[in-house]
């Protein structure tokens, strides 16, 4: 069937899928929620988008042999016919239609036994189909596999042939930039190796000399280009220790004063702080004790309030006066009245 319709307006193709329209995602998304019983009753959704014309249907709201039964009902009761006639009449007429849903339950299995069957033999084809379609997919994976490794084992066997040809053709060509150099003699191989022994004892003669230039000068005697003899050097050594242990002295005691005062600050600042929390938890307390006090005073009036309002309710309960389900009461009914004044019209013209 061809589909007229524009894609915004074919409701089957865009519910279930099928029709030109079916490709149609973004508009399928925007009809499935749209649709609801008032459209899906349009002459446009059962026509399923096509010109074709909907079969007329009628509908009889009369009820088969309705008009048979009342006229058998109203012949039993002019006729004063027993109670058993009527229960006659019932059963006959129950064990009818208890036939008639013996068939159509026994047409209605039929249709579910046809259709199970139908179905299952769908899926009996889906099933075969899905098989087919494995085996066949499979088929060319395992195809394509041994394509792929043909395919890798001919360029492994290429590379390898021309690797093994290019260092054949690379074996034969001369050497590249020319012959090698000639080798370098063995007195200049042993000189080059014991190069650094040499530099080593060079270095330590050096300083073996420098040290005896050192004695020699030491042991000469001394002239008037030094100056004048100065202090002994155990006093000068003296004043230089006691010098250095006041300063420690004064350090250590600049240091202990200083820590002395770090205690102090701290042992002040944790005083400060401990009485802070001590006043923050007894407010905390009181604020406690406040609330409560204030939540009890709020329960007591609202019980006590509740149990006035109970009072009351009793109290008008108990003096409001006897009702009458709704009734107003009367002395006599408005039959009897009219029965009366009926009498009395009557006796008055008597």
């Amino acid at each position: 069937l061809k589909c007229r319709s524009p894609p915004h307006l074919c409701g089957p193709c865009l519910l279930f899928g099928r029709g030109p329209h079916r490709g149609r995602r973004s508009a399928q998304r925007l009809m499935l929620f749209p649709l609801s019983k008032s459209f899906s009753s349009t002459r446009l959704f059962q026509s399923g988008c096509n010109e074709a014309p909907l079969a007329h249907r009628t509908w009889d709201g009369t009820t088969p042999g309705a008009s048979e039964r009342s006229m058998e009902v109203h012949r039993l009761l002019t006729e004063k016919k027993p109670f058993d006639e009527h229960l006659r009449m019932i059963k006959q007429r129950s064990e009818d239609l208890r036939k008639r849903d013996v068939e159509y339950s026994r047409a209605h299995k039929a249709s579910i036994q046809e259709l199970q069957q139908r179905l299952d033999e769908e899926s009996r084809e889906s099933r075969r189909a899905l098989r087919e379609g494995i085996r066949d997919f499979n088929r060319r994976i395992a195809d394509r596999e041994a394509d792929r490794k043909e395919r890798v084992q001919g360029g492994n066997s290429d590379f390898k042939s021309q690797k093994a040809e290019m260092e054949t053709r690379v074996r034969s060509m001369p050497a590249l930039c020319g012959e090698p150099p000639a080798r370098e003699a063995m007195h200049r191989i042993c000189a080059r190796d014991e190069g650094s022994q040499v530099a080593k004892n060079a270095t330590n003669q050096y300083y073996q000399e420098l040290r005896a230039h050192k004695e020699k000068l030491a042991e000469r005697p001394k002239t008037l280009s030094f100056g004048k003899m100065g202090r002994p050097k155990d006093n000068i050594l003296e004043e230089k220790k006691a010098a250095g242990l006041a300063g420690l002295s004064q350090s250590s005691r600049d240091y202990s004063s200083h820590l002395e005062g770090l205690y102090d600050k701290h042992h002040k600042r944790t005083r400060a702080q401990r009485q802070q929390h001590k006043e923050d938890f007894q407010a905390h307390l009181d604020h406690k004790l406040a609330s409560q006090d204030e939540s009890a005073a709020r329960r007591e009036a609202t019980k006590k309030k509740i149990q006035e309002e109970l009072a009351e309710r009793e109290e008008r309960a108990l003096s409001r006066p006897k009702g009458f389900g709704g009734y107003m009461p009367q002395e006599k009914s408005d039959k009897r009245l009219m029965i009366e004044a009926a009498h009395s019209e009557l006796h008055g013209h008597h």
